[in-house]
């Protein structure tokens, strides 16, 4: 994802929702952009985000967690915060997406190039 866009209070990045929520995003505060974590009331800060593109990813199987990781050339993933237990919400499974918002206003943007969701 591109996050050149971002403006100050924006977040942007991928999520997991159904009865609990977790997500990882590269969230923007004053003119420092860094990578968090947030697993419901909680948040794990990753490293200030320089480069203008960011790759993130979950990766979950029958076990029944989300493994999320993140990347800042695309090819080295390093894994961020601990296993998300995936649920079910309301009558569907845990559902997986991209997202960006701000609640201050309504400026910012980020660019998703690729999403891609695969089966081993």
């Amino acid at each position: 994802m591109d996050v050149r866009g971002l403006v100050d209070k924006q977040e942007g990045g991928l999520a997991h929702f159904a009865k609990a929520n977790c997500r990882i995003a590269v969230v923007q505060t004053g003119k420092i952009r860094r990578l968090l974590r947030f697993d419901q009331e909680d948040a794990t800060a990753g490293p200030v985000v320089a480069a203008g593109d960011v790759w993130l990813r979950s990766t979950w199987g029958v076990e029944g967690f989300a493994h999320f990781s993140y990347s800042m050339d695309g090819l080295k993933f390093k894994e961020i915060g601990n296993p998300y237990r995936l649920s079910l919400g309301a009558y569907r499974g845990d559902r997986v997406g991209l997202y960006t918002l701000n609640s201050v206003m309504d400026r910012g943007y980020v660019d998703f190039s690729n999403f891609h969701y695969q089966i081993q």
